[in-house]
């Protein structure tokens, strides 16, 4: 199984406190001693921690970090409370910026933040790219959300949608309908494979929403915002990605929310069109958000539906590879 290299970029000392609203992400005042190794005062700054400058690891004691934003590249996630880990991961294509993903938990006391190096193949994911790697049915290969921590549902996943924010351009029971296929897409293994079985992931549609989803954008950044339990897919703006999915989890590894954002780009359709140069299908996009909110992570190979770039004018990524399907087998097991 390739796993992704995931980097220890913190260990923070930390006492609990209550989260903060979004116009405070920039941070806590609170007073503390300055660190042992001359290391910035992360604690009585205001400014985003960058995941850069945890690789030592800072004591915290004196402060709390929850409501501190965490920032890597253009995806930033927002300290959770004790108890509690979150991630973000997104989804961009061919010729797009890749995105880190970026995890931090707080569990007993320790803030800890994790990013991923590059999934991507050199030279993004062209058709003579794709060529030489193993096709979708012959690699098993598959990552977890937060590599090494196999995070999963064990209640059922219930989401709703913010219809309002739909793209005028689309109807909106049709949108509905294609995220609506996407999770069933993930959900149920299904596949051109001929693999065998359904994974024991669980969901339900609870309706439509004004609500919006856990996933902001600040500063130039896709933000992680603090948790309120309810999982929702909505639209809105994105840095350097098409979609964004932030989810959290208890100290049991047990997952509890999963928020989608989907950019109301021009370039996502419904259905792919004669003549066919450079869009995308909500679908597979989001089939492949739904694969990180049931806990799987990016992989390599571009074959499969998991890969962070999404090929163009192809239907692909709506079926998964055997990786895919592994990961799931992995985390829910099969009926």
């Amino acid at each position: 199984m390739l796993r992704s290299t995931f980097r220890r970029t913190a260990v923070l000392v930390a006492t609990a406190a209550v989260a903060l609203p979004l116009a405070q992400y920039a941070g806590t005042a609170d007073a503390a001693a300055p660190d042992a190794k001359g290391a910035r005062n992360i604690c009585s700054s205001r400014e985003p921690i960058q995941a850069s400058e945890l690789t030592d690891g800072v004591s915290t004691a004196n402060c709390s970090l929850v409501g501190r934003l965490v920032v890597s590249g253009d995806m930033a996630v927002v300290v959770p409370l004790a108890g509690h880990g979150v991630q973000g991961d997104g989804v961009t294509t061919a010729g797009g910026t890749e995105t880190p993903s970026l995890a931090v938990e707080n569990m007993n006391g320790v803030v800890t933040a994790r990013t991923d190096g590059s999934l991507a193949p050199e030279g993004g994911t062209t058709t003579a790219k794709l060529s030489g790697w193993p096709s979708a049915c012959n690699d098993g290969s598959f990552t977890y959300l937060d590599a090494g921590h196999a995070h999963k549902w064990t209640t059922k996943m219930r989401w709703r949608y913010q219809a309002g924010g739909t793209p005028s351009r689309f109807d909106k029971a049709a949108a509905l309908k294609q995220i609506q296929a996407g999770m069933t897409n993930m959900r149920s293994g299904r596949d051109a494979c001929g693999l065998q079985g359904t994974p024991r992931a669980n969901s339900e549609y609870l309706g439509t929403t004004t609500r919006a989803p856990g996933v902001a954008v600040k500063n130039g950044t896709n933000v992680c915002v603090r948790s309120d339990g309810r999982s929702i897919v909505g639209w809105g703006n994105l840095v350097n990605n098409l979609g964004v999915t932030c989810a959290w989890w208890n100290s049991r590894g047990h997952l509890y929310e999963a928020d989608m954002r989907i950019k109301p780009s021009s370039q996502i359709v419904l259905k792919y069109g004669a003549g066919c140069t450079n869009s995308l299908d909500l679908q597979s996009l989001t089939t492949h958000e739904w694969g990180h909110a049931w806990g799987l992570g990016h992989v390599r190979n571009p074959s499969l539906t998991m890969h962070h770039f999404l090929p163009v004018c192809s239907y692909a990524a709506r079926t998964l590879g055997l990786g895919d399907f592994r990961g799931m087998k992995s985390l829910y097991g099969l009926r």
